[in-house]
């Protein structure tokens, strides 16, 4: 039985922002008209990639290989790889089939589900055992993502990264002409298809956190929308988040059909990968005593008291640690256990800085501790992906960079502020600044289940 995630929320207010979460209720069952057009869509499908492959033989952007290049995906060894028991894999064939049959599919599903992870391998492998040609794209809103889960994949898959996975992130690309699962950020995707006016350089486009509204995200939406009602018809686009209002992406992506207009379809992944303990700061009086400065909403704050009852309640998983796995772990006054990772969100680097402080002047605790944010080098940020040294307990401060697309899988414990900075401009000076908020509780929500998760 799996380890259940402890989650403390250091925040005392109950009022919480964030969209409630709507699902398209429709059946999957579909009527004998839409089974019709859905094999005449097949026919033409097959007919377009024939027409491409023989027209445009030469390499170029968009070019699909010719029938005699499809020839080599035999050649790609098969593996008797058996899946994590995730909570996608108890829908593997419906969602497989799903894709196939549909131009555009939206996924929800809870955080650690299988989303990034497994599904594009599920496509990957249904092509190679059939032989047939794909080129999968899979776009991350943050470099640690993309590079991460892409190396993830490779070492459970025991491929060579570069290989049939590979990553690309700014000016970084690892990836060859073999590569058939590809992770990148949302702007280098972007930046691709805008150059050329086109989709089909991919069979899959699969556009994950799509629930995250940035600039990038939203031109991304708004090309791959135009593309696939123009030249890029039979590129299978699917959507995937864990907090999303499925009935507004499904609209919005809605395809014609038969004279009339028909959302895409919503598939929901059914249950979490693991049980979760939640507890707020006002169930933690024995460690504070009742001792905290009054919380005023309309003035996001982090007391020292708040900090201090953050390394308290650290220094408490010992002792949870201990009765959870029994008397026995102990040996004298070290450890012969692998002690369980700590996730902690602060709102900005200040406070990672100031926490880390307090943390790392706790020499007899042994704890390994990582800052995680955006000015932090992409090879600094992957050290969270290491394991600690025997006996130490490896805390992790972070702001919302580990909030989506980033698992860290010996994470037990997440502490959560319950705070963000956010970009606003003043009205009259006319100058940005982030300023420091309350986090919704979608947010909340999503960091919550990234405990005691395996890395998907």
């Amino acid at each position: 039985m799996r380890a259940r995630t402890l989650f403390v929320h250091c925040c005392i207010s109950g009022v919480w922002g964030g969209a409630s979460l709507v699902l398209d209720g429709r059946p999957l069952s579909r009527k004998s008209s839409e089974v019709e057009y859905i094999n005449k869509y097949r026919q033409l499908e097959a007919q377009e990639f024939d027409m491409y492959g023989s027209d445009h033989s030469t390499s170029g952007p968009g070019a699909r290989p010719s029938s005699a290049k499809l020839s080599n995906v035999t050649c790609i060894p098969e593996t008797n790889y058996k899946y994590p028991d995730l909570p996608i894999n108890r829908c593997k064939e419906e969602v497989i089939s799903l894709i196939e049959s549909n131009s555009v599919v939206v996924i929800h599903g809870a955080t650690g589900s299988g989303k990034s992870t497994q599904l594009p391998q599920y496509i990957l492998d249904h092509y190679i055992q059939r032989s047939t040609y794909c080129n999968i794209v899979v776009t991350q809103p943050r470099k640690i993502g993309a590079s991460s889960i892409a190396r993830w994949i490779s070492k459970e898959r025991a491929w060579t990264l570069g290989g049939l996975v590979g990553y690309q992130v700014g000016l970084e690309k690892i990836a060859t002409e073999d590569t058939k699962l590809i992770y990148m950020t949302t702007g280098v995707l972007l930046q691709k298809i805008v150059s050329a006016k086109s989709l089909m350089e991919f069979t899959h486009v699969f556009i994950d956190e799509v629930h995250e509204r940035t600039e990038e995200m939203d031109f991304l939406l708004l090309v791959v929308r135009k593309l696939l009602r123009t030249n890029s018809r039979f590129v299978k686009v699917i959507l995937m988040s864990a907090t999303i209002n499925c009935k507004e992406f499904a609209d919005y992506f809605a395809v014609p059909v038969q004279n009339k207009m028909n959302p895409a379809y919503v598939f929901e992944v059914e249950g979490k990968p693991h049980s979760i303990e939640e507890y707020y700061l006002d169930d933690l009086g024995h460690i504070h005593h009742g001792r905290l400065p009054p919380c005023v909403l309309e003035e996001p704050v982090i007391p020292k008291d708040i900090y201090e009852v953050a390394v308290s309640l650290i220094q408490m998983f010992d002792d949870l640690d201990v009765k959870e796995r029994g008397s026995k772990t102990w040996s004298g006054a070290q450890f012969v256990l692998e002690r369980s990772s700590v996730l902690v969100f602060l709102p900005g680097l200040g406070e990672i800085n100031y926490m880390h402080e307090l943390l790392t002047n706790m020499v007899h605790k042994r704890l390994q501790v990582y800052p995680l944010h955006s000015s932090v080098t992409l090879e600094e940020q992957n050290n969270v992906f290491l394991s600690p040294v025997p006996g130490y307990r490896k805390i992790i401060l972070s702001t919302n960079i580990a909030e989506s697309s980033v698992t860290v899988p010996d994470v037990k414990y997440v502490i959560d502020f319950c705070l963000t900075r956010i970009l606003v401009c003043d009205e009259d000076t006319n100058y940005q600044s982030l300023r420091l908020s309350w986090a919704s509780k979608t947010s909340c929500n999503q960091r919550k289940e990234l405990g005691d998760n395996f890395c998907t």
